[in-house]
């Protein structure tokens, strides 16, 4: 099997996405949450005893407890501290090019487009719905400018959709025109 050109630098885009994923402080910091949230609820648990004996058994445990949630506090505040966005920004930056090197077939590019348009046509019928002059409102020119864009893609894509169903072979029983 031979490999599409490009392949290569797909897989290394890959690879650098699941790396930035694998050190989301977002990730970290819900486990850290997590943690605390359990810390907090077992120490809840242990207090609510009501004979001395068990209070004073669970006494060292609580103040374990609190010793490992201020840790935990503390570790939540230094990851907060320290979370410059260059790495989500990295990321952001590594998911527009691994999607723009990914090569979508043409159905699926159509389906896209036609998903934007139908989501412009909304917002636009929704602005438009009782206004007399809709060219006192700037957010509306330029919602019609994308349709145009896109209208203007569709019609690209199908133009290109019937050049690819005429050049391919005619069915076994159909004989062409």
């Amino acid at each position: 099997m031979v490999e599409q050109p490009g392949t290569e630098s797909l897989k290394k885009l890959e690879n650098q996405v699941e790396k930035l994923d694998g050190e989301s402080k977002h990730k970290q910091l819900r486990a850290l949450h997590r943690r605390l949230g359990r810390a907090r609820s077992r120490i809840a648990e242990l207090e609510s005893t009501e004979e001395k004996e068990e209070q004073e058994k669970n006494a060292p445990i609580i103040e374990e407890l609190r010793k490992r949630m201020a840790a935990l506090r503390e570790e939540i505040q230094k990851t907060l501290a320290s979370s410059d966005r260059s790495k989500r920004t990295q990321l952001k930056r590594l998911h527009r090019r691994l999607r723009k090197a990914r090569v979508l077939p043409f159905e699926d590019r159509q389906k896209r487009t036609q998903k934007q348009s139908d989501i412009i046509n909304k917002q636009l019928s929704d602005l438009t719905k009782g206004m007399k002059k809709v060219q006192a409102n700037a957010y509306v020119h330029s919602l019609r400018k994308k349709v145009k864009s896109l209208n203007k893609r569709l019609k690209k894509f199908a133009r290109i959709q019937k050049k690819l169903e005429a050049k391919a072979p005619p069915a076994e029983g159909e004989k062409k025109a």
